[in-house]
């Protein structure tokens, strides 16, 4: 993957008239939370409230050249926005990845 990099998806809310979400950020290649690394978190609140499963939240992950992870969610309903910044020294190593990886199943279950 090409640094920097930016990606977005689209997250539908779980509770009728649910108004907070809380984003949990890891690195690491595992479909399994936790056989990752928690780099952090931060709670959006504010969503628009709506029947289940119909508040769209909107997560934009975008990595800059210095290693530095900015997430931006924004409620497509109202367009509020919220946004944070890790900048992380602890990564994975390139090792630890590939020793993570040792299946290719693991390769099909990977999701962004």
């Amino acid at each position: 993957t090409t640094i920097p990099l930016e990606k977005t998806k689209s997250f539908y809310t779980a509770r009728e008239n649910q108004s907070n979400v809380s984003i949990r950020i890891y690195q690491g290649e595992s479909a399994k939370e936790t056989d990752n690394q928690r780099l952090g978190s931060f709670s959006f609140s504010g969503l628009q409230p709506g029947d289940d499963g119909r508040g769209l939240v909107e997560v934009t992950f975008a990595v800059n050249a210095d290693g530095i992870l900015q997430i931006s969610a924004r409620d497509a309903v109202s367009g509020a926005r919220r946004s944070a910044r890790i900048d992380y020294t602890n990564r994975i190593s390139e090792e630890e990845i590939q020793a993570r990886l040792e299946s290719p199943e693991d390769l099909d279950r990977i999701q962004f």
